[in-house]
């Protein structure tokens, strides 16, 4: 696998024109370590967990952004822009809050149910308990994922 990665990112495997559209070299060399990876497992040829290399199988680009966060000036700013220019009863303060506080992906937000169910917790705050499904983990509990609101402003809204 590690001649093929060569032999791969420099231009040198020929492809057909057929099927998925050309991928970047780490995507392309994921899926091929992922077919032999899977022949293998047919036949009883296994890695150890915490494989390092190019057999790890470890997912390009996952976590990549996941260091990135709104420090508490960014968010008081982000608020206060949208609520003088759209208002608190606007579809962008929905979009925006209820994404933050649910961490839904885009599609799972967009096509989010405003129905909710009220809760109060052990120091009598209110919690809005919404559902989203996010369609890439489907195969977990059908893609159904409870979501917590607990933002005031987003509650009242």
């Amino acid at each position: 696998m590690r001649s093929f990665e060569k032999y791969y990112q420099n231009g040198d495997v020929k492809q057909s024109g057929s099927g998925r559209k050309q991928m970047g070299s780490n995507t392309g060399i994921y899926f091929r370590v992922q077919g032999v990876r899977d022949f293998c497992g047919f036949y009883d040829l296994t890695w150890k967990k915490g494989t390092t290399g190019i057999m790890s199988q470890k997912i390009p680009g996952h976590d990549k952004y996941a260091d990135i966060r709104f420090t508490e000036e960014e968010f008081v700013k982000a608020e206060s822009f949208i609520k003088e220019k759209w208002g608190l009863d606007s579809d962008i303060y929905r979009w925006f809050w209820i994404g933050i506080d649910s961490c839904a992906r885009f599609g799972a937000l967009y096509n989010m149910d405003n129905d909710y169910t009220i809760q109060k917790n052990a120091a009598g705050k209110s919690i809005y308990i919404m559902t989203a499904h996010e369609t890439k983990t489907e195969h977990i509990r059908g893609g159904k994922w409870v979501k917590y609101i607990t933002r005031e402003d987003t509650q009242k809204h």
